[in-house]
């Protein structure tokens, strides 16, 4: 997607800026997509103009201060629109953009795609959990022990079991990581069918912001 960039380019033509303005729907100025294109130039360490996987992560771990590389895989997949394994910086803005915006609706969209890690429309009870322990590893314990406070104050009639089945058919104390992913999914998983739509991840999304907020834990460095 989008106008290729030179290695040597720092700074981007008028012309390129209001095609990017329009396309995110200004909301950034032309100070600010410049500045964009200068840390994703910088971050460019093969001759290819799109960022590597490996790139990405470098500098999505830089702007938002996130140790984790397992976290910014995720991230990846909401950027890299084409699937094609590099991000470009057309997307890399968008997927800035999306991942920042103050709309609720384009926001809960970008995160039911965070979720949804095989793309597949739908997220699964290991999806949510997934993503859950992604961000956990990364938030403080108190942080955590706060969240789990909030969810089991707020949703006492929808209390996952307190142990999971093994292999062997023993049973095993889930982490606190399991136990918040389970209390989520339960609330947002309307039909009990095992999966959330995009439609029921919205509706639960706006009633429990946590769902939304949670992904931000992950980018407060």
């Amino acid at each position: 997607m989008g106008a290729k960039t030179s290695k040597s380019e720092s700074k981007l033509d008028q012309k390129s800026i209001e095609k990017l303005q329009h396309l995110i729907k200004g909301e950034l100025s032309e100070e600010e997509i410049q500045s964009c294109f200068k840390t994703y130039q910088e971050s460019r360490q093969t001759h290819k103009s799109d960022l590597t996987r490996d790139e990405f992560k470098k500098v999505y771990r830089g702007i938002f201060r996130c140790d984790s590389s397992e976290f910014a895989e995720h991230i990846f997949r909401t950027f890299d629109q084409n699937n094609d394994g590099h991000v470009n910086f057309q997307e890399f803005l968008l997927g800035l953009c999306l991942a920042g915006s103050k709309d609720i609706e384009t926001k809960i969209t970008w995160a039911f795609k965070v979720y949804d890690i095989d793309g597949d429309g739908t997220i699964s009870w290991s999806e949510m959990r997934n993503i859950i322990k992604s961000v956990c590893n990364m938030a403080s314990e108190s942080l955590v022990d706060q969240i789990d406070r909030e969810l089991t104050a707020s949703h006492r009639d929808h209390q996952p079991p307190l142990f999971d089945r093994a292999a062997d058919g023993s049973h095993e104390t889930r982490d606190k990581s399991a136990e918040i992913a389970d209390k989520i999914f339960l609330e947002l998983d309307q039909n009990r069918d095992g999966y959330v739509t995009l439609e029921e991840f919205r509706d639960g999304a706006l009633k429990m912001p946590l769902v939304v907020n949670l992904l931000e834990c992950a980018t407060d460095g």
